[in-house]
């Protein structure tokens, strides 16, 4: 029985059983933006468009949003972005998540940036491993075939008319990982029309032959120089949309204004702006991106119908009264129903359907109590509908669910799908099954309303203190665990499972938590006996029958929604022979750097220190100063305290700077002594090590280095090497990637008065987190007096 709606009142539906895996880590979209009026004519113009465009590239940050902005909502194409990586191989500027976590940050980054620029993102299954120098190391990382064979399903299941890489397939491009994107997609270009390339695919789609490939050259990008040449494509994308009361330029700043965890953010151009675009395969362009390609409703047969309603829409809309365009929209609605199953068919309903929606004023959300809910367990959730005007309609069902996708990441073992409800109403007599994500509300003091994905949970979650525990001597330690309930009444026993050779006390402790929410922290005592091996220290707890061993991680930055995901409740177990010359440091942060927690594993007392304080500090108490990485680039008060700085070094204290960013710099050295920040870095973790003043108190006091204590690193060596070095300051060690010159920037030193200042770009902030014996004791070396 349908129950027709009255303007200006609510109904709400309670109910929807939803059961699935345990989910780690929510990719959900936020909640539909509202269309005004200007986004409804916005939407009317591109009913007209069948043509689409995929842009690809290698990580977050890499594409270019003004030229997305300008393809999605000027020329009104179906844009998508294709990132290779989720960007988990980079630094990260606001906290000290690496890895799976970072790459979970900078894919919700990305969501979000299409969400102002109008464009799609569509993300590959590539790790980001960090920097890459060549296109044949990446390649290997990646696996070459692998790598490819989604690009091409991504061709073939989006069925783009154009491609544009954001790079070329050699040096110009700078990182490998940028260099590898391009070679694939020329590659894929053509593999993707051909049937006998990656056959299994063939059942769920078709070989598809896009018109071009094209590069997106530049004038000034990644220092590589000017790449446009003469006889290249030029389109001017620096218009203005008056609908939208933005020029492209301005899109595409508050679309990389998103990328905050990469510090992206950048002032929006005004005003023409050229872009430049090299033939890389097929069709040449003559005067349009689209040149050859029809992106009207000529290009599907018996159209023509069609093509004239959505022509008297576009006509008749009248922006002060959009509901007027709602019986028009139902009957387009009809008519590409009646159409061949095919992409435009599906493409075109859905964006009638959500331009009827926007037109009748109706808000729909749906809604649950809780943020998480134990897998298995009922959501009870709330469809909220609200009708904005006189327009008739009806609901015919409500919080239907449809089969759940576990919800993390695609290299997580999932995809991207959240939690979804279903929802069927008839606008104007057209049935419509309305998706939303299911989603948790609450009012924050500072930030309002703010909405955050709905997640599956285990019932218990068991979270040790530490990601790694270095044990450089023998001593006992205590380390703790966070249990944390999801679930009412729970009883059971935590049993830690250690390597041989570790003594761990008790073996197992029981635990009772009543309520949901409820959390408890229990401590064991950790100590190496004979010939401890290294290796994983697991966490299990055993609830009636049930062994649970997943910790808990939450993601919440205001510029995302707040999320969680579950990784193995394990710790990195790593016992090696260490000598500590200092006791108590003083550490200036930087950005995503965990250094400060594993010192204090080492032994050393770790005062966090703000620059904005030294003056009324006194530092002669510690034995070293530290600067995390990229210090000076995130705080600019830094370099005020130089000179203060240096007199603590004078009067006898070692200061350690860790790595650095070309820009932004302070003016002044950040030594004594000048030295130039470079780009220079080591990439390949195995690289050989050679150590140029092997007979250096800080090769031997009071570790003796040798090469063998390089082994074991990873990702890289170092990175932001020093060059035009002062020869007041002595170069510690050497090393080089295959195939290139020795570099001898990675570990700089020099005396000044009774104290030390060393610059050492070597990657420590990945190293000791990943439990690297060596180079824990090179950076004792370091901070020793």
């Amino acid at each position: 029985m349908r129950a027709p709606i009255q303007p200006w009142r609510r109904l709400t539906r309670i109910g929807a059983l939803l059961c699935a895996g345990l989910l780690a880590g929510s990719l959900a979209q936020a909640q539909p933006q509202v269309l005004d009026a200007g986004r409804i004519g916005q939407g009317l113009d591109r009913l007209a468009v069948l043509g689409s465009v995929l842009y690809i590239a290698a990580h977050p940050d890499d594409e270019n949003t003004q030229l997305l902005a300008w393809l999605a909502q000027q020329r009104h194409y179906r844009t998508a972005y294709l990132s290779l990586t989720r960007g988990d191989g980079g630094q990260n500027l606001l906290g000290n998540e690496q890895g799976t976590a970072l790459g979970l940050i900078r894919s919700r980054e990305l969501l979000e940036a299409r969400q102002e620029d109008g464009a799609e993102q569509l993300f590959g299954q590539a790790r980001d491993f960090g920097f890459s120098k060549t296109s044949a190391e990446t390649l290997r990382t990646w696996g070459r075939e692998q790598t490819l064979g989604d690009l091409v399903w991504a061709i073939r299941k989006f069925q783009p008319d154009v491609i544009i890489t954001r790079f070329p397939g050699d040096s110009r491009a700078g990182h490998g990982h940028h260099q590898a994107s391009s070679l694939l997609a020329q590659e894929a270009f053509r593999a993707a029309a051909d049937p006998r390339r990656f056959p299994q695919q063939l059942s769920e789609v078709q070989p598809w032959q896009a018109k071009r490939l094209l590069w997106n050259t530049w004038k000034s990008f990644l220092g590589s120089g000017d790449t446009t040449a003469p006889g290249q494509l030029q389109v001017d994308i620096g218009g203005f949309n008056p609908r939208l009361g933005l020029s492209y330029g301005e899109i595409a700043a508050l679309s990389r204004n998103h990328h905050q965890s990469q510090g992206f953010g950048s002032a929006p151009q005004r005003g023409r702006l050229m872009e430049s675009f090299a033939l890389l395969d097929g069709q040449a362009p003559q005067q349009d991106l689209f040149d050859g390609v029809d992106s009207t409703w000529n290009r599907l047969p018996q159209t023509q119908a069609i093509a004239r309603q959505v022509e008297q829409l576009q006509r008749e809309y009248d922006s002060a009264a959009p509901a007027r365009s709602v019986p028009a929209l139902a009957q387009l609605h009809r008519q590409l129903l009646g159409l061949p199953a095919g992409l435009w068919r599906e493409r075109k309903l859905q964006e009638v359907q959500t331009l009827l929606l926007a037109a009748a004023g109706v808000w729909l959300e749906t809604t649950a109590g809780a943020a998480h809910f134990p897998a298995g367990s009922a959501i009870p959730v709330r469809t909220e509908i609200l009708l904005r005007s006189a327009v008739e309609v009806s609901v015919l069902s409500a919080g239907e669910h449809r089969p759940l996708q576990i919800d993390q990441p695609l290299w997580l073992n999932g995809s991207a799908h959240g939690l979804q409800v279903s929802t069927q109403l008839t606008i104007a007599g057209q049935v419509l099954e309305v998706q939303r994500e299911i989603q948790f509300k609450h009012v924050d003091p500072i930030r309002g309303e703010v909405y955050r994905p709905v997640q599956f949970t285990p019932p218990l979650t068991l979270t040790p203190s530490s990601t790694a525990y270095l044990f450089g001597d023998d001593r006992r330690r205590r380390i703790e665990v966070q249990l944390h309930a999801f679930v009412d009444g729970l009883n059971g026993v935590l049993q830690p499972q250690a390597p041989a050779g570790w003594r761990i006390t008790p073996e197992q402790q029981p635990f009772s938590l009543r309520r949901k929410d409820d959390e408890l922290t229990l401590g064991f005592d950790l100590e190496p006996e004979a010939q401890p091996q290294n290796g994983e220290l697991r966490f299990q707890a055993r609830v009636d029958g049930q062994v649970l061993d997943k910790a808990l991680a939450t993601v919440d930055y205001g510029h995302i929604p707040e999320f969680d995901w579950f990784p193995p409740a394990t710790a990195t177990l790593i016992k090696f022979d260490l000598k500590r010359g200092g006791e108590r440091i003083g550490y200036l942060p930087g950005a995503g750097d965990r250094l400060p927690q594993m010192l204090r594993q080492l032994g050393y007392q770790v005062d966090e220190l703000k620059a904005e304080t030294l003056s009324r500090q006194s530092l002669a108490e510690y034995d070293a100063i530290v600067t995390g990485v990229r210090a000076y680039n995130v705080n600019p008060a830094l370099a005020a305290a130089r000179t203060q700085l240096l007199q603590y070094v004078e009067q006898g204290g070692v200061l350690l700077v860790q790595y650095n960013t070309l820009a932004p710099l302070p003016a002044e050295p950040l030594g004594p002594y000048p030295f130039t920040i470079t780009r220079d870095r080591v990439t390949e973790e195995d690289a050989a090590v050679r150590l140029l003043l092997p007979e250096h108190p800080l090769l031997n006091h009071p570790n003796p280095i040798t090469e063998h204590d390089f082994d074991g690193w990873v990702q890289e060596r170092g990175l932001y090497f020093a060059s035009n070095i002062d020869p007041r300051y002595q170069r510690l060690l050497g090393m080089h990637d295959r195939g290139e010159q020795e570099l001898s920037g990675a570990l700089i030193s020099a005396q000044v008065g009774r104290g030390r200042f060393i610059y050492a770009p070597l990657s420590f902030f990945r190293q000791l987190p990943a439990g690297v014996p060596g180079a824990a004791r090179l950076l004792a070396n370091l901070l020793a007096k």
